[in-house]
Parts: C-alpha cells; sequence; structure tokens
C-alpha cells in the first residue's frame, strides 16, 4: 500500500511538470488520472481505521472486567 502510494504521488508531481510544460488540458486530465486513485487510497485508509475504532469501542462493553 506504502509503495502504491509512494508512486502514485511521484505520478502526480511528474505529471504535474509536464503538463505545465506541454499545456493546461494535459495537466487536468493527468493529475485527474493519477489524483483520483490516490485520494481513493488515501479515504479508504482513513476510513477503515475509524470503522475499526468504532467496532472497538462498541466492543469494549463486553470485555471481562476484574
Amino acid at each position: 500500500m506504502a509503495l502504491a502510494m509512494l508512486l502514485l504521488i511521484s505520478a502526480v508531481g511528474i505529471s504535474l511538470g509536464l503538463g505545465f510544460k506541454l499545456g493546461f488540458f494535459f495537466v487536468i486530465y493527468a493529475v485527474l488520472m493519477t489524483g483520483l486513485p490516490l485520494a481513493w487510497m488515501i479515504s479508504y485508509r482513513t476510513k477503515m481505521r475509524s470503522r475499526l475504532i468504532a467496532q472497538y469501542h462498541k466492543s469494549k462493553q463486553f470485555l471481562i472486567k476484574p
């Protein structure tokens, strides 16, 4: 997961650099094609982490108390 995020961040930077050199349309297209998967990966990890924390807090009441 970390390697994929690293590659996508690099691809966003490269596409921005090339896009500014080639023209405005290419910037938007390249950033969308590389930035959308990156945004999905970041939001998915955050969503899963909050779901796990909520699940832990729900199960906390059923733990054996000393």
